[in-house]
């Protein structure tokens, strides 16, 4: 193969950001289950803080929807599991190596209800 054909290849592929989406993680599943809870906490506290909430936030998978979505009217956009659970409970491999591709590339994040969202959100809760 011509070296100039070569370089256009590898330029295709890199620009199409494939490398990205099928690249298996290497990591250890406790590292990736650290990593994750780690992306996800310091998420909470940048949004809680960028909205003026000085409150330290704690991260509740069991209790999602009260402890965290009802109380600061966070939520996680994008989650790519079935449901919010622990993490060190949450599902294969593939999955957890899933959720971490899609918070350390913003695809899964955090945002603010606005008031009558948040209305809502509880109200469907309480329902």
């Amino acid at each position: 193969m011509e070296p100039k054909r070569l370089a256009l290849q590898m330029e295709s592929y890199v620009v199409s950001g494939l490398e990205k989406r099928h690249q298996p993680t290497c990591l250890g599943r406790k590292i990736i289950v650290s990593q994750c809870r780690q992306m996800i906490q310091e998420g909470l506290a940048a949004i809680l803080l960028k909205h003026n909430i000085l409150d330290k936030p704690f991260m509740n998978y069991d209790n999602y929807e009260r402890k965290v979505a009802e109380r600061w009217g966070a939520v996680l956009l994008g989650w790519p599991l079935k449901k919010i659970v622990n993490l060190a409970k949450a599902g294969t491999r593939q999955e957890l190596d899933h959720l971490h591709r899609t918070l350390k590339g913003g695809e899964c994040n955090w945002e603010m209800l606005n008031a009558g969202e948040l209305e809502e959100r509880i109200a469907n809760n309480r329902a």
